[in-house]
């Protein structure tokens, strides 16, 4: 998909375990390259189901037993997303959760305001559980509110790869309850991988008074974590 630019006012009333996305609900495929394709400001992407994955951009990455590839270059989302009984939430990939899976996000962004009240929320990418996933020269700006598990760029990674390169978060992130709040990534689980490089956040964070782990660039990491030449400096509360 080359190319492609989408203002978009999407609300999705299905039961549970819906996949909902600004561009693309569910990515099924072995291989996509999206390059170049926008949703557009002032565009809106609601999901008040649960059990659901919620995305600006795309809601849920890849399939099972499939090894998807799925690359996001040059691409953008500037959207309202509201998900109020869903986890896994962000303003570009929802979620990410296959064996298998690579997914590359290079040069792009999203700038929405992010309001959510479950679990796994991130400014790029709201949940990783396995796989690989690479964010390369990409950003989020604006306002984001979330539960266990929030961060600027990436949420949660429950397993798997996280390779952050070039990249940063700015705008405000606010957790209604319980733990794991960073400006760059929420939780890193003992399973997980992350690599960052060169990156850096302005996140300005409130958290309430029974919040466990806050961090500037990642809130609580209890896999392996390697951080290289990257800075925060945005306000705590």
């Amino acid at each position: 998909m080359t190319g492609s630019k989408t203002k978009v006012v999407l609300a999705n009333t299905a039961a549970s375990n819906s996949r909902t996305g600004g561009l693309l609900g569910w990515n099924q495929a072995t291989k996509t390259t999206i390059t170049d394709c926008h949703v557009l400001e002032g565009s809106s992407v609601e999901n008040s189901n649960a059990g659901s994955n919620v995305g600006g951009f795309i809601g849920f990455a890849d399939n099972k037993d499939l090894n998807t590839e799925l690359n996001v270059t040059n691409c953008s989302a500037k959207a309202t997303v509201t998900a109020t009984n869903s986890a896994n939430v962000s303003g570009l990939i929802g979620s990410v959760g296959y064996e298998g899976t690579v997914v590359n996000i290079t040069n792009s962004f999203a700038e929405c305001e992010i309001k959510c009240n479950k679990n796994y929320s991130g400014g790029l990418v709201g949940k990783v559980a396995v796989g690989t996933v690479n964010i390369t020269k990409s950003h989020y700006i604006g306002t984001q509110s979330g539960r266990a598990g929030a961060g600027g760029l990436v949420g949660g990674a429950e397993g798997g790869d996280v390779v952050i390169k070039q990249s940063y978060a700015s705008g405000t992130l606010t957790t209604i309850e319980s733990g794991n709040q960073g400006g760059l990534l929420g939780l890193l689980n003992a399973n997980a991988l992350l690599t960052m490089e060169n990156c850096w956040s302005d996140v300005a964070m409130s958290t309430p008074t029974n919040q466990q782990h806050a961090g500037g660039l990642v809130g609580c990491a209890n896999g392996k974590a390697v951080i290289t030449n990257s800075y925060a400096k945005g306000d705590m509360t």
